[in-house]
């Protein structure tokens, strides 16, 4: 009776042993799947044959160093004035900014937007690390020393590229708006914070998990680099306006908004224009625009409001 008691426990302990594999190789090729998700090309349908009926639209390649080329859009004034880059989030195309585009040139300013790589119509295939900083930096060498050598730039980043505009604080020294919206802190947090984990998964095992598969993915991705740049950067005072829309976890937005330093601002927005806003909604997404255009990076140098 007593063996067959035993027996019954090991066979009792095999099964759950057995089940907590299969949930561990689960979790696994889940993970893996899911962040190797990200690293491909992905490919929108751009019929901007008439675009440049409303704005003269110049068509720009950029070589990265591994030869690829990055394609993006520069919308050039006629006189000199402030430059606008509008970086794209992750799984963006430069097309879902053009009414976006399109406003910032009726008011007057020079707007430039390129795809990352693997975004067609750019090249490759999307990657973190390395060749996503060094396309970087090909393309912002080409806008300073070919296409705006001499401007005042603004900068628009839309999570992942909030997070890029960031990281061109601590190169660029002419930068004198920085506007993120929806933004990460971390390249991996764009990946992890949109999904929601269970309440019984606590979350710094939650973190750890990601953490860990993310580096033995791509290895070591710098973070809080955006950060640090900031806060290395004593006198820069360059304002950073964080714009939180429904999109994103507010209680994310309020505690990356903490650990900027000043100057910085936060505002509610409806929505990112990506997402589908609302006509009813665009009057007061562009007069956030303009407000903070207007004190920050106005046309007028004169009328420049020092942080």
């Amino acid at each position: 009776m007593r063996g067959l008691s035993m027996r019954w426990v090991r066979n009792f302990l095999g099964v759950l042993l057995f089940i907590g594999l299969l949930v561990v190789l689960a979790a696994a090729g889940g993970t893996y799947w899911y962040l190797r998700s990200f690293q491909r090309q992905w490919t929108f349908e751009e019929q901007s044959s008439n675009l440049a009926l409303f704005v003269p639209l110049r068509e720009v390649e950029v070589a990265a160093s591994d030869g690829r080329r990055l394609r993006g859009w520069i919308a050039r004034q006629n006189q000199a004035a402030p430059v606008v880059w509008i970086l794209p989030d992750i799984g963006e195309s430069r097309l879902a900014w053009w009414n976006l585009v399109t406003v910032l040139y009726d008011w007057g300013y020079h707007v430039v937007v390129f795809n990352l790589r693997g975004h067609q119509p750019s090249e490759g295939r999307f990657s973190w690390g390395a060749s996503l900083e060094g396309d970087l930096k090909a393309i912002s060498d080409y806008l300073r020393t070919s296409a705006y050598p001499s401007a005042r730039w603004g900068l628009l980043g839309h999570g992942l590229g909030g997070y890029l505009a960031l990281r061109m604080l601590c190169r660029w020294s002419d930068v004198q708006l920085v506007v993120l919206e929806d933004p990460v802190q971390t390249p991996l947090d764009r990946m992890t914070v949109p999904l929601r984990w269970s309440a019984r998964v606590p979350p710094e095992v939650w973190r750890t998990w990601w953490q860990t598969s993310f580096r033995w993915m791509y290895g070591d991705v710098p973070e809080d680099a955006g950060l640090r740049c900031l806060a290395d950067k004593p006198g820069a005072r360059v304002p950073v306006v964080v714009l939180a829309s429904s999109h994103w976890p507010r209680s994310y937005v309020e505690a990356f908004y903490a650990r900027l330093p000043e100057p910085k601002e936060l505002l509610e927005v409806p929505h990112s224009p990506v997402g589908g806003l609302a006509e009813k909604d665009w009057p007061q997404y562009l007069n956030t625009f303009q407000v903070l255009l207007n004190r920050y990076l106005p046309r007028d140098v004169s009328t420049i409001q020092v942080p």
